[in-house]
Formats: structure tokens, sequence, C-alpha cells
């Protein structure tokens, strides 16, 4: 039924578009209810004389309790009463029906609703839709669809509040339903229209009996949570943006630092338009390097604020009487990322603007930079020897970072990260750093590089293995495990299988592991540190304590035989 009232609302917002086209729901207010229930109720003799006097009708009729349903619609409705309507040929009792001859001419209620002020409402709202809908040329072939697409019309219509409140009239502990939407799918449609219209939740929930709002407040909430989880994914996606930028701010900042620093030491032998000297004079300046980095301090508080933030609402559940303040929340974090994008954009166009003009000069001076850089390397000066490095230099750096790396220095990391800032790009600056961090011990930094190594070179199979270690020594088995699929996928790899196969050990997968090893031996026959060998004996030593000797004598079997046939086959191929 859900599909077929999204179906609905669409046909019936195209075809009516909004009416009325001010406040969207009609508001069934306390005096209005008191009025439905007066209609046809002859007062006291005192009451008649008195409204006679004040020239008002003697007793409350339709016309008069009708009067504000008529202007909510903006339009006039046809004549309505009450009647001693008899049930229909098909069983259903009629609780209203409207007379058409060309025209609406009158709306007959049943006179058994007279003093049901809610149900009474219900049945106005529908009748009066009728009307609408008949006065439109909206209809359907068929009459219980057509019905059920009244009962739709009249939440169109801003009349919500009378069709929930008045569904069902309770007569002792049965209760007769009004209408042709069951309760469930009126609150559903009710709530999928205030949603199309941008009625808050405040307002949508005002004036309602208490059994509507049960059926009404918990798809409210449902919705809410779906626009949270939605805002959330945008809010991160402006977030990785943003996050981005701030990246790159930082590395171009850190280059021109570098790049002015050269500057300076060449400027004499550098020929430095007037027109540019304002810009290296600011570049020099305590304020410059003070506004980049107050920049880059207060976006990343900002970011991590956010992120927190956003983490912790994950993982309260969304409880539904904070949703609200979620949706405050996050409307305030959403503002905030557009500011800091708008804000990120500009520094980094001007230093990158700045970084352009820098770069220009440091052409001019770039056989003096690079003979400079060969003296100081020979002179062990390699701190400063970065500073001086540019991409053309990478070559050299690589091989004097390996050679650090071997020695466990780490001034290894210095120079692969002088590589990175020069050529972002560089997977094997990512993966030797990895190397380097790994280690030390720092494997969260070292899985870092190794995944910006695979962002730039998915082939990169050194890298899965490295990181799949890396996952290991942080007893992130299963992560491991995909780290070592994806190079098999790719080749075969003593590593890989005899990595994995320890994998499945600390995981108790003592099958898949036997199988890995056996697999490492066929590939490395010779084996030369017995490490697989070891691994294989050591996983059948688990086997037995954990399974017991008939399965570790099966598996044996299974094993040995499995060889001998191999051996058998290779023979036969010699031959």
């Amino acid at each position: 039924m859900k599909k077929w009232i999204d179906e609905k609302v669409e046909y019936l917002y195209s075809q009516i578009g909004r009416v009325p086209q001010k406040d969207f729901l009609f508001e069934p207010t306390k005096e209005f209810y008191e009025t439905l229930e007066r209609i046809d109720l002859i007062p006291s003799i005192d009451v008649v004389l008195d409204n006679i006097k004040r020239d008002k009708p003697p007793y409350v009729t339709f016309s008069a309790a009708t009067e504000s349903l008529a202007k909510h619609l903006g339009r006039d409705i046809p004549k309505i009463e009450f009647c001693p309507l008899k049930g229909a040929s098909n069983g259903r009792n009629i609780a209203g029906q409207i007379t058409i001859a060309g025209r609406s001419e009158k709306i007959e209620i049943s006179s058994e609703f007279k003093e049901k002020e809610l149900q009474l409402g219900r049945i106005l709202a529908h009748e009066i839709s009728h009307d609408f809908l008949y006065s439109e040329d909206i209809k359907l072939p068929n009459i219980e669809e057509n019905e059920r697409l009244t009962d739709l019309a009249s939440l169109m219509l801003g009349f919500g509040k009378l069709v929930l409140n008045g569904m069902e009239e309770r007569m002792g502990i049965q209760s007769l339903r009004l209408g042709y939407l069951s309760p469930a799918d009126t609150a559903y449609a009710y709530v999928r229209i205030n949603a199309l219209y941008g009625v808050l939740e405040e307002k949508s929930l005002k004036n309602l009996t208490h059994n509507a709002l049960k059926l009404v407040k918990p798809l409210i909430d449902e919705r809410n949570v779906k626009e949270i989880r939605s805002v959330i994914s945008k809010i991160r996606k402006k977030s990785s943006t943003v996050q981005s930028r701030l990246t790159r701010f930082k590395e171009v900042h850190s280059e021109i630092r570098a790049h002015q620093e050269l500057i300076n030491k060449n400027k004499g032998k550098l020929d430095i338009d007037s027109s540019d000297g304002v810009l290296f004079v600011k570049l020099n300046s305590y304020q410059f390097q003070h506004d980049s980095e107050a920049f880059s301090r207060q976006s990343e508080r900002e970011m991590n604020e956010i992120r927190r933030t956003i983490s912790a609402i994950e993982q309260s559940g969304m409880a539904v009487d904070q949703l609200n303040a979620i949706k405050r929340t996050l409307t305030l974090f959403d503002s905030r990322i557009d500011q800091l994008d708008t804000k990120s954009v500009e520094s980094l166009d001007g230093l990158l603007e700045a970084l352009y003009v820098q770069e220009r000069y440091l052409n001019q001076g770039s056989r003096l930079i690079v003979d400079r850089f060969q003296e100081l390397i020979r002179e062990k000066e390699i701190e400063k020897a970065l500073r001086l490095a540019g991409k053309a230099d990478c070559r050299i750096l690589t091989e004097m970072g390996v050679g650090y790396a071997q020695k466990n220095a780490p001034l290894a990391v210095k120079i692969f990260t002088r590589i990175i800032q020069l050529d972002p790009r560089a997977a094997g600056a990512y993966y030797n750093r990895g190397n380097v961090y790994r280690n030390f011990h720092y494997y969260d930094l070292a899985i870092k590089d190794y995944t910006n190594a695979l962002e730039v070179d998915p082939m990169y199979t050194n890298a899965h293995i490295n990181r799949g270690n890396a996952y290991s020594q942080l007893e992130r088995y299963e992560e491991a495990i995909a780290d070592y699929d994806s190079v098999l996928k790719l080749r075969s790899s003593y590593k890989a299988y005899v990595n994995r196969g320890n994998a499945f050990l600390h995981l108790n997968r003592i099958l898949d592991a036997i199988e890995d090893f056996q697999t490492a031996l066929k590939l490395d026959v010779v084996d030369m540190n017995n490490r697989a060998r070891d691994d294989l004996s050591k996983a059948f030593s688990l086997l037995r304590e954990k399974n017991g000797v008939v399965i570790y004598a099966k598996t044996r079997i299974k094993i040995t035989l499995s060889n001998v046939l191999n051996l058998i086959s290779r023979s036969r191929k010699i031959g």
C-alpha cells in the first residue's frame, strides 16, 4: 500500500499542486470540535432568543460550523445536512454521501454521527474532498480505489488532522473504523505529505488525539533518523573534501617556507621584479607565518569537533528524545563546514598563487640550487639538502632514504616525507616510509602510508603484504587476510601464503592455515629459512591439541596422499 500511496501522492500533487496556498494544515482546535458537537442541537429558549437578539443564528448549523473549512480551501462547499442514511448494497455502513448531478449539490451525513465531533470532522473532510476532486475532474475508474484516492486527497488538502483524529469510533470494547485507508496507511501518508510540503514536526503533531499521536510520532521519528543519516553522510563527504584541501594547504605552506628560505639565500643571484617585492616581504613576515598556522590549527580543531560529535551521535543510536537536538546540531555543523570550505578554498588559492610566483624565480636559479644540493649531500648536511631538493632529486633522495632505513635511522622518515612533498604521487616513498614506521612499531602510521601507496598504485602488491603485516601486528587479522587475499588475486606469493596462514592460526582456522603453509612450500620447495615448515609444524601441533588425535591423523594422511599424488603426476610429466 505504501507504494500505491507514494504513486498517488505524486499524481495528486501534479494535478492540484498546493491547496491552500498559505497555511497547509487545517488546525482542528477545541473550539472547532465543540462547534461540530452542537450542530442541529436546539438550545434552551433563552439562548435562542438571545441569539436572535444578537442577530445570530438561533442554533448551530452546518453552515456556521463549516465556515472555517471553506475558508481553509478558499472556495464554497456544497450544502450539508444530517440524514438517516441506510446501509449500502455491499454491506458497508454509509457515514456520508455527496449528491452530484452535473455539479455538487448536497452532502448528507448519517444522523448516527450527531454529537460525535471527531468522527464528524473526518466524514466532512472525506465528502468535501469528493467535491473538490469532482470539480477538478480527478477520478480513478475503480470505485474502491477512487474512495481511497479521496481519503488521500483529504490529506493533500490539509485536512490530515481531521482524518487522523476521527478514524475510529469506540463502541465499548469494539471500534468502528471510518474511511478507506487503514490507520497505519493514513499515518504514513500524513507524514509523507507533510514532508512534501515542508511542515515542521511541532506543527504536524499539534491538535492530534492521543491515538493519532501514537500512530504518527514513530513515523516522524523514523523519517527524522533517515534525514539525520542523510545529513551526516553529506557532512562526512564535505568534511573529506575540506580535509584534503587543508592537508594540501599545509603541504603548500611548508613548500613556500622552504622556497622562501632558498630565495633569501640566493637573493643576490636572482633577478626579483620590484612588483613582487611586496609579496616576498609578506612571505618572510611573522604575520604570514602566524596567520597561516592559526588558520590551520583552528580548521583542524573545528574538523575534529565535527568528527567527534558525529561519532557520538551515531554511537548514541539517535534516541527519539534527542532527534530535534541532533537535527539542530547537524544544521549548525553543515553551516560551519560550508564556511570552512569557502575559507579553505580562498586560503589555498592564495598560497598557490604565492607558490607560483616563487617557482618562477626558483627556476631562474635552479642550476645554482642543484649544485648546492649536491654539495650538501657530499658534506652530509642532509637536512639542509632536503630543503633545497627539487623533484628531479627524488631518485637520489630515495637511495639515501633506503640506506638510512636499513640503519633504522629516523632521518629516513624525513627523507621520504620530503620526496612526498615534492611528488605527492610517489607510491614508493609512501611504501618506504611505511616500512620505517613499521620498524619503529608505529603501525597506524605505517598502515596509512601503505594505503596512500595503494591509492596511487593499486597493483603495488608489496604494499598489500606489508599493510597486512601491520594489521597482524595490531591483531586485526581479518583486515590482514583481506590484504593477503588482494595479493593472491594478482599473483602467487610465498610471503602472502605464509603470512595469511599465520593470520588464520590466530583466528583458530587451523585447516585453512595448514593449506596455506602447504601451498607456500610448493612455491618455495627450498624454504631457506624453514619458515613455512616451522609454521606448518606449529599448525599440526595446534590441530592435535584442539581437535584430538583422530582429526589430526586424518588430516596428515589426507595431506600426505595429496603430496604423493602430486609427485606421481609431476614424474609422469617428466617421463
